[in-house]
């Protein structure tokens, strides 16, 4: 059996490639979304490529593009699609407050448990051993 990369049964495709296909079927989803609402099914009844790549391209449209919003009607257990921005989704900017928003409180730092130098000990006495001893500020 002869082996090699002319013998594989799938090539890889460039970027490029990969690109194009993308923008082939996304106008090819656009214009079967132009005639009517359709469920996912339907627009990858329409277009060429494996069903989970359609799907990616469908949630690149909705998310990234925001051309495409599910319409919030089913035909059976399929949600309907419809061309128009979703209002569910944050705007970018509301995206990117997010991204850097703290993802915990701040506060206080404490060193806890560790070792203190006697002078300072003289002065503000023992370091703190547990979180309720915290930050106590002298009067």
């Amino acid at each position: 059996m002869a082996r090699g990369p002319d013998h594989l049964p799938f090539q890889p495709r460039t970027k490029e490639q990969q690109l194009a296909a993308r923008a082939d079927a996304v106008a090819k989803m656009e214009a079967l979304l132009m005639e009517g609402r359709k469920t996912a099914h339907e627009l990858f009844d329409g277009c060429e490529g494996i069903r989970a790549t359609l799907a990616n391209y469908l949630r690149y449209m909705h998310k990234d593009r925001r051309t495409v919003r599910p319409s919030g009607e089913k035909e059976g257990s399929w949600i309907l699609w419809e061309l128009g921005t979703d209002p569910a989704l944050p705007t970018p900017d509301e995206a990117l407050d997010e991204y850097f928003a703290p993802k915990r409180g701040i506060g206080p730092a404490r060193q806890l448990g560790m070792h203190r130098d006697p002078l300072i000990a003289a002065f503000f006495g023992p370091a703190p051993t547990n979180n309720n001893q915290g930050m106590q500020h002298a009067a």
